[in-house]
């Protein structure tokens, strides 16, 4: 089976996924992830990216992103690439591929997933056994949704807003529904946003379907619950 054309469409969110050329190390030391930051934050600029959730590993990145102009997705990710792959091999004197061929971009709908997949991109430190809690984890985005720190690079997940009427309560509220998960992130009914090539409704999918000729499997499910305590 061919690969499917990749949507270059705006107004769409997608979880991108990027992993180290051969499941290589990326990130050696913090100095690695800085610099990642850096230039993400630089390529989002130029290419007007709204980044909503993201988490560095040491051989892979996600990414929850949403492009505001029309074919912007691949040209971000390429210019990106591209720059981090200079100052990769400079540092470490080493040449040839950093990243892999192809990088991973799902559809995600918004009103249905939107949350679910910021929770597991930021749950990806814990599930891969690097610490208990997101909170021990410096290199995503928890740390700007649960405890309030600045984050350039961010644009507030447009659903956060609903968690609460204060920021304290919205903190307190995202805290909840990512400890929420803990329990479950190893279970095999757990929803894991890279198997699949789009999450949303049928309604989404058909979207996709008819406008892009889009044809994917998907994960059905409703919006995801959110303790109002």
């Amino acid at each position: 089976m061919g690969r499917s054309p990749r949507i270059q469409a705006p107004d769409i969110t997608f979880h991108i996924i990027n992993r180290g050329n051969g499941k290589n190390t990326i990130f050696h030391s913090d100095k690695d992830f800085h610099e990642y930051l850096e230039l993400l934050q630089c390529y989002q600029e130029k290419f007007d990216m709204r980044i909503y959730h993201y988490v560095l590993m040491s051989n892979h990145v996600h990414i929850l992103v949403e492009p505001s102009k029309e074919n912007s997705i691949s040209k971000f990710m390429q210019g990106l690439t591209l720059a981090h792959t200079m100052r990769f091999n400079m540092r470490y004197q080493s040449v040839g591929h950093v990243w892999q061929g192809r990088f991973k971009s799902i559809p995600i709908e918004t009103d249905i997933y939107f949350l679910q997949c910021g929770r597991y991109i930021e749950l990806n430190p814990v599930r891969a056994g690097i610490v208990s809690h997101p909170s021990r984890y410096p290199w995503s985005s928890y740390q700007f949704y649960a405890q309030g720190k600045q984050n350039k690079l961010l644009n507030t997940d447009p659903f956060y807003d609903e968690l609460g009427s204060s920021t304290s309560q919205r903190r307190e509220r995202y805290t909840q529904y990512i400890e929420e998960e803990l329990p479950n992130i190893h279970a095999r009914s757990a929803i894991r946003f890279s198997q699949d090539l789009v999450y949303g409704s049928e309604s989404f999918v058909n979207k996709l379907k008819n406008d892009f000729n889009y044809e994917p499997t998907r994960r059905k499910g409703g919006r995801p619950k959110i303790n109002q305590t």
